[in-house]
């Protein structure tokens, strides 16, 4: 992803924002979409995500609630699709005393409870970083 003069090249932060709404079952807040997005590509404008998130809504985001979105119907029958003809999430596989979770980590981590597992091991996207 490059930056030129400490700006992103053109479509980095749409195409950012969309994968991270595109790796959850459901909706996310604008503030939990900064904060994937950034994690992501790097320090990012509020303001950028906010301003694409809004005049791009209905095409291809649904606002669900205030300051919460997820992909359009469209968006995410593509993503569907996409699941569906790769790979789909995967069982949970146990071996020893290790079980292994194909799952979105943010979303699998939130929904557990405190000090109920020892590690977590993740495989970012590819997109993400290049190595």
């Amino acid at each position: 992803m490059s930056v030129t003069e400490g700006r992103y090249a053109p479509g980095t932060v749409r195409d950012e924002i969309v994968s991270v709404l595109s790796q959850t079952s459901g909706s996310l807040p604008v503030r939990e979409i900064e904060l994937r997005v950034t994690q992501a590509i790097g320090p990012t404008p509020h303001s950028s995500i906010r301003s694409f998130l809004r005049l791009n809504t209905p095409g291809l985001f649904t606002r669900e609630a205030r300051g919460v979105y997820s992909l359009s119907a469209s968006q995410l029958s593509g993503v569907q699709k996409s699941l569906d003809n790769e790979a789909e999430w995967l069982p949970s596989y146990s071996f020893g005393q290790a079980t292994v979770h194909h799952a979105d980590c943010l979303e699998w981590l939130s929904k557990q409870t405190d000090s109920s597992f020892h590690a977590v091991v993740t495989d970012p996207p590819y997109t993400l970083h290049e190595y």
